[in-house]
This record gives C-alpha cells, sequence and structure tokens, in this order.
C-alpha cells in the first residue's frame, strides 16, 4: 500500500506483538505477544478489527506459544509452543480451547502452516536426530508425521499454496542464523 495507508490496529504499551496472521475472513487476527525483553513466554492473542473484544488470550501464560496460523477454513489456529523443553506444534480452536499437541518425540518443531483445506500441517523440525531441520507434515488430528524434504542444511518456515498443490520455503546449507543468508524454494505437496 501506499505510504499512510497502513492502519495500526494494536496497541500494547511495554509488550511486543510478532507473527500476525489475519483471519481469511479478514475481520480478526492472532499474533504472538510478550513483555519487551521477556523472550520466553509468548502468548498467542486473538484481536478482532474493530476492537469490540479486546485483546483475547489464546494460550496460557508461562507456555511460550509463538507463530499462529489460521487455518483457511476458519476453524482453527496451529502455532508451536514449547514443552519439555523444546517446540511442538499444536492446533487449538479460534477461541483457544482444546489446544492438542499434534507433533511429539525428541526435537525442535516449529514454523507450522496449514494446507490448502486444513487437514494437514507443513512444519520443520530436526526431529529423528536430524543435523539440520526438514520439512514434515502432519495430519491436523496428530500421528505419525511424515518427511517431504530430504536436505543436509536447513529447510524451514514452509507455507502451503492456496491452491493445495504447492509448499513454499527456506533453505540454507546451514543453520541461516550463522550463513550467508537463506534461498526460496517451491516444491509439490504430498498427496494426501
Amino acid at each position: 500500500g501506499a505510504r499512510g495507508s497502513a492502519t495500526q490496529v494494536t496497541s500494547r504499551p511495554n509488550h511486543v506483538v510478532f507473527e500476525a496472521s489475519l483471519c481469511p475472513d479478514a475481520q480478526s487476527i492472532v499474533f504472538e505477544s510478550h513483555q519487551v525483553d521477556v523472550e520466553d513466554n509468548g502468548v498467542i492473542f486473538r484481536y478482532k478489527r474493530d476492537g469490540s473484544e479486546g485483546y483475547v488470550p489464546l494460550t496460557p501464560a508461562g507456555m511460550d506459544c509463538r507463530q499462529p496460523v489460521w487455518s483457511p477454513t476458519r476453524d482453527k489456529i496451529v502455532c508451536q509452543c514449547k514443552v519439555g523443553g523444546q517446540f511442538a506444534v499444536f492446533v487449538m480452536k479460534t477461541d483457544g480451547t482444546t489446544l492438542t499437541q499434534v507433533t511429539g518425540g525428541a526435537g525442535e518443531m516449529t514454523d507450522p502452516s496449514f494446507s490448502s483445506d486444513g487437514l494437514m500441517v507443513v512444519y520443520s523440525s530436526n526431529e529423528g536426530g536430524l543435523a539440520q531441520a526438514n520439512l514434515f507434515v502432519v495430519p491436523v488430528t496428530g500421528g505419525h508425521s511424515t518427511r517431504v524434504t530430504n536436505y543436509s542444511g536447513y529447510d524451514g518456515a514452509p507455507s502451503w499454496s492456496p491452491d493445495g498443490t504447492k509448499i513454499a520455503f527456506e533453505s540454507s546449507p546451514s543453520d541461516p542464523d550463522g550463513s550467508a543468508g537463506t534461498k526460496l524454494y517451491i516444491i509439490a505437496a504430498p498427496s494426501p
């Protein structure tokens, strides 16, 4: 948009907000927020754009939940939450009820995103003892995960295409934070 055309929708003194995801009907936003300089206590909030509901916390304080994404079907939100010292993928209803862990096992599971039909979740993980994260998919109801990239380097931050046929993601030969940068790739999405 043109400079000056943006509309501020949140104002949280002494708090930061990250990772906004707009509901497909464009009326509500979910985001991660925590106090300034308190990096390990992310809470997922829902905010109706007209301000009528205020800031509605969807996850408990102290659980450290991050990176919420609204489902294309508008009935769920996926995010990553810390359990047992590592991040796992969780799905909940849009009112924060039925917060359910859908990934398990050892390894960090981050950057979740829904498939276009809302039945699968793609995420980044080093599960299975990988040196670097690769991409995996799991049913939204949980269960067995399937690895969808096989790279000796890092693959992360996946996003499923609206038509359900592709997954876009970032990639780097090593940890992206210490690398010369990442590149973007697109692969065919796994068949259901």
